[in-house]
């Protein structure tokens, strides 16, 4: 009876990771604004993702106004198999969320 017990156990304890898995799954669809009227500020201010020409990339931050949460930028020229990291922790209402 306790090996039956420790098996549904640790079975209902896989299920509860798998849904843990796909509540956490990435967000594929672009949802607003849209692509050709939405947020380009990247895109017009600095012409898209930095590119290291030798010297490193260039660190292009907006300061100007508040990003929220629910907000998706765009931004051209990523290059294939190149490492970029973003930060939404500076400028107006910096950490609110």
């Amino acid at each position: 009876m306790k090996t039956r017990f420790t098996i549904t156990l640790y079975s209902l304890a896989f299920l509860m990771m798998g849904f843990s898995f796909s509540a956490g799954a990435q967000c594929l669809d672009w949802i607003n604004p849209s692509p050709t009227s939405g947020w380009n500020d990247f895109n017009t201010s600095f012409g898209g993702a930095p590119v290291d020409e030798g010297m490193g990339c260039p660190f292009n931050e907006i300061t100007a106004f508040q990003v929220w949460a629910a907000e998706a930028y765009g931004v051209d020229n990523f290059v294939a198999g190149t490492t970029y990291a973003f930060s939404m922790c500076n400028g107006p209402g910096a950490g609110s969320w």
